[in-house]
Parts: C-alpha cells; sequence; structure tokens
C-alpha cells in the first residue's frame, strides 16, 4: 500500500477551509479587498483541489494496470466516496431553494453527469466542480496509461496546456465580471490540465525537505497576495494572469507534496481539516442559508459573532456528515455493490 501522503491533507483542508470562509464573507456582505490572499485562493483554491486529486489518484493507481476488473473497481470506489453526500446535498438545496429545475436537470445532478453535457447545469452550490472532477474519474484509467508512455505524457500535457490557453486568452473575455464567463470557466476541458498537472507531479514525485518546503509555499503565497488582480472581474481567470496562477496553485501542490509535520496538534488539525474537506466545501453553503434565517429570526447584528458562528457551526456540521454521511454512506453503497 502506497504511504499517505500527508501533505495533500493538509493543503486540501486549508483550501477548502478558505473557499468556505471567502464565500461567508463575500454572502454576508463583509468588504473584502479585491485582491486579498482569501479571495484569490478562494477562486483558485478549486482548482487545486484538482491538481490534488490528480495527485492522489496518480500515488494510489500509478502501477495499476487498468484491465477491466480494476477499472470497475476504481469507479465503484469513486461512485461510493463521491454519491452520498452529492446526493443529500443535492436533495436538502431542492427542497430549500425558490429555483425551480427541470427534470432533465435533477437527472443530470443525480446521475453526476450534468458537466458532460451543460457544465452549469448543477444544483448544489460548489457542486459544478464535482461534476468536472466526475468527468476526470472518467478520463483518468486512459490518462494513467498515457502517462506512463514517455513521449504521450508530455505531448498530453501539450494538448491540455493549449487547450487551456484557448480558454485563457481566445474563449473568455477579461473584461467582465467572473459570472458572464461561468459557463466556459466550470467547462471540464478549461479545468483539466490542473488535474493531469497533478498526476505528472506524483509520477516525477521530486521531493525536497519539509522546511524548505514551506520556505518556498510560504513564499508562493506572498506571491499570490502580491499580484494586484481584481477577483470580481475575469482578468483573475484569463489571459496571462490564469498561467500565473496555474503555476502558482501547481507549485502549492508539489511543496505541500513534500510537507509532513511532527504529529502533533498541528498536524492533527490539518489532517481533521483534510477529512471534512469535501463535507465543508458542500454543506458551507446550506449552513449558511441556515443560520440566515436564524440570525433574521433573532435579530443579531454583530457581524463578527454572526461570521464566527456561520464557520464554527460549518466545520461542526461538516465533521458530523463525515462521520454519518460519507463514512457511513461509503459502507453502505460498497455493501450494496459486493
Amino acid at each position: 500500500m502506497n504511504k499517505r501522503v500527508y501533505g495533500l491533507d493538509y493543503l486540501r483542508g486549508l483550501c477548502a477551509l478558505l473557499i468556505a470562509i471567502y464565500h461567508l464573507l463575500k454572502w454576508s456582505d463583509i468588504h473584502l479587498s479585491q485582491d486579498s490572499l482569501i479571495s484569490k485562493m478562494g477562486i483558485y483554491g478549486v482548482a487545486i483541489f484538482f491538481a490534488l486529486s490528480g495527485y492522489a489518484l496518480q500515488h494510489v493507481y500509478g502501477n495499476t494496470f487498468f484491465n477491466l476488473e480494476n477499472t470497475k473497481d476504481f469507479f465503484k470506489k469513486r461512485f461510493v466516496r463521491i454519491f452520498p453526500l452529492l446526493w443529500v446535498v443535492i436533495t436538502i438545496t431542492l427542497f430549500a431553494t425558490a429555483k425551480e429545475f427541470s427534470l432533465f436537470e435533477i437527472l443530470l445532478n443525480y446521475t453526476g453527469t450534468f458537466s458532460l453535457i451543460r457544465p452549469d447545469a448543477y444544483i448544489a452550490g460548489g457542486s459544478w466542480s464535482i461534476g468536472v472532477e466526475l468527468v476526470f474519474y472518467l478520463l483518468f484509467p486512459l490518462l494513467i496509461i498515457l502517462i506512463n508512455i514517455k513521449f504521450y505524457k508530455w505531448f498530453i500535457f501539450l494538448i491540455l496546456f493549449s487547450i487551456f490557453c484557448y480558454f485563457a486568452f481566445i474563449l473568455m473575455d477579461s473584461n467582465v465580471p467572473i459570472s458572464e464567463n461561468w459557463t466556459l470557466y466550470v467547462n471540464p476541458l478549461n479545468q483539466v490540465l490542473f488535474f493531469y498537472s497533478g498526476m505528472l507531479l506524483s509520477k516525477i514525485k521530486v521531493k525536497i525537505s519539509t522546511l524548505l518546503a514551506l520556505i518556498g509555499a510560504i513564499c508562493l503565497l506572498i506571491i499570490m497576495y502580491l499580484l494586484e488582480v481584481d477577483v470580481t472581474q475575469s482578468v483573475i481567470i484569463t489571459g496571462f494572469n490564469r498561467v500565473i496562477y496555474f503555476v502558482l496553485s501547481i507549485g502549492l501542490v508539489w511543496l505541500f507534496a513534500s510537507v509532513e509535520l511532527v504529529k502533533n496538534k498541528v498536524h492533527d488539525v490539518l489532517v481533521f481539516l483534510g477529512d471534512i474537506s469535501y463535507s465543508l466545501y458542500l454543506i458551507h453553503p446550506l449552513v449558511y442559508g441556515v443560520i440566515n434565517k436564524l440570525v433574521d429570526f433573532m435579530n443579531l447584528d454583530n457581524l463578527a459573532l454572526v461570521l464566527f458562528i456561520k464557520i464554527v457551526s460549518s466545520l461542526f456540521i461538516s465533521y458530523i456528515s463525515f462521520i454519518i454521511i460519507e463514512k457511513r454512506g461509503k459502507k453502505l453503497l460498497s455493501k450494496i455493490f459486493n
């Protein structure tokens, strides 16, 4: 069995937390600097998720021959990992939202196929990236074959980088809000380079000491902070900024893959955040809606207190979700498949 790469858990958990904080601040109308680090991580945290996923899957399956039996086993494991929580969040959203969805859109979401047909037809907040991730899972058995062929692995990278640049420099308009480019942005073809680059990093496995990795990661975050980019506009997801943030995001994944802290409280907290990251990512929009109704009912007007309650509640409910929905749902579905 491959050794667990704790640095990936650290980064996954930190990204999920920063994305949640970014959203909760933004939705609560709490002012955020347009070029703050939290805002930038709120945008590129999901791209880092994709790279982390590629790295982790390559790490686990890098030496696997994907015959029919292994391919079926891979898809089964991905299914039982992703769908229990996704189904729950979709169902809650359908009952809680006033927005109406067609039967076709509902079917696409419950089957997880919306990113293949209509990438912007997701129902649950944030689930666009889950649909994109599911597309990457479909591609993974093929990519794992190609990445093991010396010439092909770099040829595929160049193809995907070209597609990435086509979206960044041609298809998406840098002069409009991100919302106006959203359909293009959530297209799996616009994100697949992150996933494949994570696979390449895992394949190459150039590791350094934890101290150097942490220093390097801090330097990349400082660079990300110093780059003056308005996160409300598409300039952050287009042109050379897109390429720069791609390099910074992949750099963070590479560096964190080398980080393994002594098993102390800091390590435990970071692993905890990594464990609940999937639940935290999907559940914090629902928690925001519930807390807002309670705040209105109780007439609370202390923004700092309300934000604290939202963050703590999101973490607590995500932990409950991780234990009850993710772990038990995975066990139940695994029994059904077996």
